[in-house]
C-alpha cells in the first residue's frame, strides 16, 4: 500500500481564499531596498510595487493599479470575478518580476554586498506561492516571453494543457500561436482563435494525403471538411451557419482535433522504429 506524506497527498485550494491571502501576504511583508548600503530603506512590498508599476514599460500611459484596470473594464479594487483576478494576479506577477530590476535601475548595477537582495528574495517567494495557486486552484501556469523592444520578459497565465506541450518541439513556427490559443485573454476571443484554426489547417492542409492514410484519418478529414463548412478560411454562401454561443466550442473541439493530428506524426515515426526493431 503506498504511504502517503505531506509531498505526495493531493492538496485543493480555493482560489478566491488563495487570491486574497496572497494579496495579504504582500501588503505585510515588508523588505529593505539596497540593503547592505547607507541609503538602504525599508518599505512595504505591495507598495513597492506599486512604486515599480510607474516605471514598468508596458503600463500604457495608467498612472496606477486602478486606473491601468479601469482601462480595460474591471474593478481592481472590488472586483469578484476570476477571469478579472486572473488579470489583476497576472499584472503582479510581472511587477514581481520587473522589481528588483527597478532595484538595480535605481540605485546602480553595482557589485552587491549580499548575493541576492530582499526585493529578488521575497519577490521570488511570492511567486512561487503564485504558481502553486495558479496549478492547484486553476489548472494553470505562468509562462514567459522576450520581449525585444523593451529588453524584458512579459509574463502571462495560460491553462495548462499536455497536448500543446506535446506538439512545440514539432513545429516550434507555431509555438506562439498555440500558447496564445490558451491565454487567459484569449478565451472568448473568437477571431483569434479562428486564427488558430486556421494557421492549423494551413500547417496540415500539404500533408493532407499523408494524415488520411493513418490512424488518425478520419479525424483529419473532419478536421478539414468542418473547418471548410464552417467557413472558418472563406466565407461563401454555403457554410454552415453556427450560433454565436456555440462557436467558441466548434474552435475548442477543432482546435484538440488539429493537434491530434500534428500529434499522429510523431506517434507514427515511433510505430515505424518499433516495426523495425521487431523486425530485426
Amino acid at each position: 500500500m503506498k504511504q502517503n506524506s505531506i509531498f505526495t497527498i493531493e492538496r485543493r485550494i480555493n482560489f478566491e481564499d488563495a487570491y486574497n491571502n496572497c494579496f495579504q501576504e504582500m501588503k505585510k511583508t515588508v523588505i529593505i531596498l539596497n540593503k547592505g548600503y547607507h541609503n538602504s530603506k525599508k518599505i512595504i512590498l505591495y507598495n513597492y510595487l506599486e512604486y515599480c508599476f510607474k516605471n514598468w514599460p508596458f503600463r500604457m500611459g495608467a498612472f496606477g493599479f486602478e486606473d491601468y484596470f479601469s482601462q480595460i473594464g474591471i474593478d481592481f479594487f472590488r472586483t469578484t470575478k476570476e477571469d478579472e483576478r486572473l488579470y489583476i494576479l497576472e499584472l503582479m506577477i510581472n511587477l514581481l518580476y520587473w522589481a528588483p530590476r527597478q532595484e538595480k535601475n535605481d540605485y546602480g548595477n553595482i557589485n552587491r554586498i549580499i548575493e541576492i537582495s530582499e526585493v529578488e528574495k521575497e519577490s521570488n517567494r511570492i511567486l512561487n506561492n503564485i504558481d502553486c495557486i495558479l496549478e492547484q486552484a486553476c489548472n494553470m501556469r505562468i509562462r514567459e516571453k522576450y520581449d525585444a523592444e523593451y529588453g524584458c520578459y512579459i509574463y502571462t497565465i495560460s491553462k495548462r494543457d499536455a497536448d500543446v506541450d506535446s506538439v512545440l518541439e514539432t513545429i516550434p513556427e507555431l509555438s506562439e500561436i498555440l500558447l496564445g490559443y490558451l491565454d487567459i485573454r484569449n478565451k472568448n476571443d473568437r477571431e483569434y482563435k479562428r486564427t488558430v484554426i486556421e494557421a492549423i489547417y494551413r500547417y496540415l492542409e500539404p500533408n493532407r494525403k499523408k494524415y488520411s492514410s493513418w490512424s488518425c484519418g478520419s479525424v483529419s478529414e473532419e478536421f478539414f471538411a468542418s473547418v471548410n463548412a464552417f467557413g472558418i478560411r472563406h466565407n461563401s454562401k454555403t457554410q454552415k451557419k453556427i450560433h454565436y454561443k456555440k462557436i467558441i466550442s466548434v474552435y475548442d473541439k477543432l482546435f484538440k482535433m488539429g493537434l491530434y493530428v500534428i500529434q499522429c506524426e510523431k506517434i507514427n515515426i515511433f510505430k515505424d522504429e518499433l516495426k523495425s526493431l521487431r523486425s530485426n
